[in-house]
């Protein structure tokens, strides 16, 4: 009887437990607070079926765990799926792109913005890194721009014309006599 009675508290317990991690915000999952944008521009001659990969790692300052998203885009620089990646309240996001199509110079842009009145707890710091100091709602922008050749100019010469005139050759007879 005792034994039916500790199985019973026990099974209790479980379904408690279940119940409450249904029941927390995000079911138990890690809530997004912030956000990181990465977009893509591409100038000069980008080869046909380019996919550009850029991988984003967002660490947060307390518990030194990495995460890592990557984001692909086209050759025309529109993201292939999502180019928002979640960050929580202390990360701090890096983007690097792993493939570049061949661009002769890669270049990074950072910008935030968000809903905290202390704005000084979003930061740029570095031209690809976000970091975000404790807030909620708040924005990165990273801009990676690849820099490729012009696509070569070809110039038509305008069409020659040729004149040739006959001149009629004037022979003196030679009189022997």
């Amino acid at each position: 009887m005792r034994r039916a009675r500790l199985a019973v508290l026990a099974g209790i317990m479980v379904v408690g437990a279940i119940g409450a991690i249904a029941l927390a915000p995000g079911g138990g999952a890690v809530t997004v607070v912030n956000t990181v944008t990465v977009n893509k521009v591409v100038t000069g001659n980008v080869p046909v079926g380019t996919v550009f990969t850029v991988r984003v790692s967002c660490s947060p300052v307390q518990a030194g765990a990495l995460s890592i998203t990557t984001v692909n885009f086209d050759a025309a620089g529109n993201p292939i799926g999502s180019n928002v990646v979640n960050a929580g309240l202390t990360d701090t996001c890096t983007a690097l792109e792993t493939v570049d199509g061949g661009a002769t110079t890669v270049d990074y842009a950072c910008d935030t913005s968000g809903t905290q009145n202390d704005a000084s707890k979003v930061d740029c710091s570095a031209d690809d890194t976000v970091s975000f100091d404790n807030v909620r709602l708040d924005q990165g922008t990273i801009t990676v721009t690849n820099t490729f050749p012009p696509a070569p100019t070809t110039t038509t010469a305008a069409p020659t014309t040729t004149t040739t005139t006959t001149v009629p050759v004037q022979v003196k007879p030679a009189f022997t006599g």
